[in-house]
């Protein structure tokens, strides 16, 4: 569920433009965050 919750918003993102790779270097910080967020409430 989680990784659904996660994946749809930046491969909805990633579609719209796939050549954008400043989309992927967000959605890539914005994993990061999200990993370290986990960590923090597990």
């Amino acid at each position: 569920f989680l990784m659904s919750l996660f994946l749809s918003p930046p491969m909805s993102v990633w579609q719209a433009n796939k050549f954008g790779l400043k989309d992927l270097f967000t959605d890539f910080s914005f994993f990061m965050v999200f990993y370290v967020f986990l960590k923090q409430i597990t």
